[in-house]
């Protein structure tokens, strides 16, 4: 499978020019619960040997909310994408991949509806659970 991610240094303060802090204030303001950083993930989504996004996942427990508890976070254009842990999305992979469905801001090129059509293919195969540890 061409994805590839590894975990990286949770100790860096920002991702491009958002802070961690803000990271947690843009969860608890989408959201509605405190977030913890657990750790960064750097993700990258080949489709058709074409990438169409690679960046900097970084991944939340979440305190106090009623059915998730990770939060998968990343900045684009200065502005921060968050993804709950629920359903099919059970890793920041996943996460990349449901965001880029729903049509929700990304880096990287744009995509084709070819490119698309495949996406929703790997996207509804995603086993539809949440891991709980």
């Amino acid at each position: 499978m061409p994805t590839r991610y590894r975990k990286m240094d949770v100790s860096k303060d920002k991702v491009n020019d958002v802070s961690v802090a803000d990271f947690e204030l843009a969860i608890q303001a989408t959201h509605g619960a405190r977030a913890r950083l657990l750790a960064r993930e750097i993700v990258k989504e080949v489709v058709r040997r074409k990438t169409v996004w690679e960046g900097e996942v970084l991944v939340f427990e979440l305190l106090g909310h009623p059915r998730a508890r990770l939060c998968y976070a990343w900045e684009v254009d200065g502005e921060v994408v968050a993804v709950l842990a629920e359903g099919p999305v059970d890793s920041a992979l996943a996460a990349v991949r449901a965001s880029i469905m729903a049509g929700q801001p990304r880096k990287g090129p744009s995509i084709s509806r070819a490119d698309d059509a495949a996406i929703r293919r790997v996207l509804r195969n995603l086993p539809s659970r949440i891991h709980r540890k």
